[in-house]
C-alpha cells in the first residue's frame, strides 16, 4: 500500500473512532426518544373512544369513526396482515381486549338510546371478533 493511501484510511479510521461515541450517543438518543408500538396504539384507541372514560355521549361523527375503527380491528384480528410483525398482531389483540372491557364497563352507564345502541354493537363485533380463528394465509 502507498503511503498516502495507507495514511488517509488512517486518518479516515481515527475520525471514525473519533466519530463513534458521537454516532452512538445520537443513535442512544434516537432510542430514547422513539414511541413504542404499544404507546401508539394505546394513545389511538384511546383518541378514538376517548367517551368511554368520560361517560359522554358518542356523537354521530364520531360513532362512525368508531365503527371503522372496530372493522379495521375485526379485519386485523380475523385476516391478520402480511405487512405487520407478530408482535404488532400481540399488541393489537391486547389493545382490543382491553378496549372489549372498557365497552363492557361503558355500555353499565345510563346514556342515550343511540350511544347505548352503539356501544352494545360495537362490543359484540369487537367480542365476535376476538372469539374468532385467524384465517392465515
Amino acid at each position: 500500500i502507498e503511503p498516502s493511501v495507507e495514511a488517509q484510511r488512517i486518518e479516515q479510521q481515527a475520525i471514525a473512532d473519533g466519530m463513534r461515541p458521537l454516532t452512538q450517543s445520537a443513535l442512544q438518543l434516537a432510542r430514547d426518544k422513539l414511541i413504542s408500538l404499544a404507546e401508539v396504539y394505546g394513545t389511538l384507541q384511546g383518541a378514538i373512544w376517548s367517551e368511554l372514560k368520560s361517560g359522554a355521549e358518542v356523537e354521530r361523527m364520531r360513532r362512525n369513526l368508531q365503527r371503522e375503527h372496530i372493522k379495521r380491528l375485526q379485519a386485523l384480528l380475523t385476516r391478520g396482515s402480511a405487512a405487520l410483525p407478530p408482535d404488532a398482531l400481540s399488541l393489537l389483540r391486547l389493545q382490543a381486549t382491553q378496549l372489549q372491557a372498557e365497552l363492557r364497563a361503558a355500555s353499565r352507564a345510563s346514556q342515550s338510546v343511540e350511544t347505548r345502541a352503539h356501544l352494545a354493537e360495537s362490543l359484540s363485533a369487537l367480542s365476535q371478533a376476538l372469539a374468532a380463528t385467524m384465517v392465515r394465509s
